[in-house]
């Protein structure tokens, strides 16, 4: 049996996310081979206040949007981007 293989990937948030987490940049390790999916997961996981806001933002991988089973590579940088609202 072999030992979990992890990857790191930094996690940027702004506004509200970055409000209910408490500072604007994160690091969570994951599975190697894991998706997009499971950075949110960990986020809540750790920090149950991001669920609210999670459920309304989009994430982006290395500067572009991604969707839910976008494979992750180690060093990553996934951003926590909430609705823009305003008039």
């Amino acid at each position: 049996m072999g030992e979990e293989r992890t990857i790191r990937v930094k996690v940027l948030l702004f506004g509200p996310a970055a409000e209910a987490a408490g500072g604007a940049e994160s690091f969570v390790t994951v599975r190697e081979g894991s998706a997009v999916g499971a950075v949110r997961k960990a986020l809540v996981d750790r920090t149950p206040a991001l669920g609210a806001v999670l459920e309304t933002s989009r994430l982006a991988v290395n500067a572009a949007f991604a969707s839910e089973e976008e494979a992750l590579r180690d060093g990553d940088e996934v951003a926590v981007i909430p609705p823009v609202s305003g008039g």
